[in-house]
């Protein structure tokens, strides 16, 4: 489903950057598919999100207010779920290939931001924690203006080098953004209308 050539953009640029903005990654039937299911999820299905793991797990109202659901490996072949996830997969071995990461497990989510939600600058793996290693966001909203009239904007704030000033990407429909996991801070600014999309993670190790 990726093509090479993005596979491609993404890897030098993680190389050399440390993060990536791909538009159209993915085929536009295909992004469309994966948009019409985020968006018929039914609200009973998605749960507030929380920070932390496991036992340390809890809700902050004050740091992040999207829901989510997790995406499904197990289901089948046809579902929207492993169209994402075998791209993916794609991506996985393409880094392993070229950059030598080993990386071993990916896991994702669909998030959905109403309007209001937002979550605060935060990083996705403290340095010394080999957890999390390269984050993925894939958009989902047709239409999405390129400028900030409709919030929901993605400021990130590092890769490689750390910036005093963030990078602003608009969450427009089919873009994906590849950043390393570690110490890499970024937030979402408050959506103006419901913001949605597929938050990933490759491993190291396993979930």
């Amino acid at each position: 489903m990726l093509s090479s050539a993005t596979l491609n953009t993404i890897a030098e640029q993680l190389h050399t950057a440390g993060w990536c903005a791909v538009d159209d990654a993915l085929p536009k039937l295909a992004a469309h598919r994966l948009a019409a299911h985020a968006i018929a999820l039914p609200d009973a299905v998605l749960h507030r999100a929380g920070v932390g793991r496991a036992a340390q797990r809890q809700t902050l109202d004050t740091l992040r207010r999207d829901t989510i659901v997790w995406l499904e490996p197990n289901n089948p072949a046809d579902a929207p779920d492993q169209l994402w996830l075998g791209a993916m997969a794609q991506l996985q071995a393409h880094l392993n290939q070229h950059l030598f990461l080993g990386l071993k497990a990916y896991e994702a989510h669909y998030a959905r931001y109403a309007t209001g939600a937002f979550y605060g600058r935060h990083v996705d793996a403290f340095k010394g924690q080999s957890n999390r290693f390269i984050s993925t966001v894939y958009y989902l909203n047709a239409d999405w203006p390129s400028d900030a009239n409709c919030g929901g904007e993605l400021l990130l704030y590092g890769g490689l080098e750390p910036k005093q000033h963030p990078t602003h990407i608009a969450p427009m429909m089919g873009r994906l953004v590849v950043f390393l996991s570690e110490g890499t801070a970024h937030e979402v600014l408050p959506a103006l209308r419901t913001r949605h999309s597929i938050a990933g993670w490759f491993r190291r190790g396993s979930s």
